[in-house]
């Protein structure tokens, strides 16, 4: 994010935090979650997020609008899945691009504005786990669809966790037991913008396992 106005992005290294031989990302477009221990004996945990935004819809959106909602949902994932834990010893960073584009390219992920989901305006959100697709309804940017905490962030960041993996707290197939208030709580049942770090370490997992990144 920044573009040339921010320093490190100058930098050829910037995208594998310094590190080209532990972070390896051929092609910069796929969801990673990578963990490892610095040298002050801090655990790092780097999620790295990139996507194209694509107005599917029929509502007449602006390039100046489809920016605006790509750097909302970028600060919305940044901010939901960052966190320090343990006295500063546990950091987990956040790190989302988003593009606005037609179509995705070169293996990105895709998040779509669309007017219906699974042939309802009232569904917010949809993603498959751990594949490339992400739809958020049209309606949170339009006003159509509000009240019960729906937003575009909340839901857009929502999303983004199906996509690396996560399931709802409720879910029968939810192997986290016991998560209630948090941001895989579906609207209805929770406000929280905040994952818990077992959701986190559950991405790296499947990070790990080569489980995200479908087509």
């Amino acid at each position: 994010m920044g573009g040339v106005f921010t320093p490190l992005n100058l930098n050829v290294y910037a995208y594998t935090h310094q590190d080209p031989l532990r972070y390896v990302d051929p092609d910069g477009r796929e969801i990673t979650v990578k963990r490892h221990l610095d040298k002050s004996g801090v655990w790092r945990t780097d999620i790295k997020f990139t996507a194209v935004l694509t107005n599917a819809s029929s509502a007449k959106l602006s390039q100046k609008d489809m920016a605006s909602y790509a750097r909302r949902i970028e600060q919305a994932i940044e901010r939901d899945y960052s966190k320090t834990l343990a006295k500063g010893k546990e950091v987990v960073t956040a790190h989302a691009d988003i593009e606005v584009g037609t179509k995705a390219t070169g293996g990105q992920h895709t998040i779509s504005l669309v007017d219906q989901i699974a042939g309802s305006k009232d569904v917010l959100g949809m993603a498959p786990f751990g594949k490339k697709d992400i739809l958020v309804n049209v309606g949170l940017v339009t006003g159509a669809v509000s009240g019960g905490g729906a937003s575009l962030e909340r839901t857009s960041a929502h999303e983004f966790g199906h996509s690396a993996n996560l399931r709802h707290p409720n879910d029968p197939a939810n192997a986290l037991k016991l998560l209630t208030d948090n941001l895989m709580s579906q609207t209805q049942y929770s406000s929280s913008e905040k994952v818990q770090f077992n959701q986190v370490m559950e991405m790296y997992k499947a990070s790990s396992s080569g489980l995200l990144n479908q087509p």
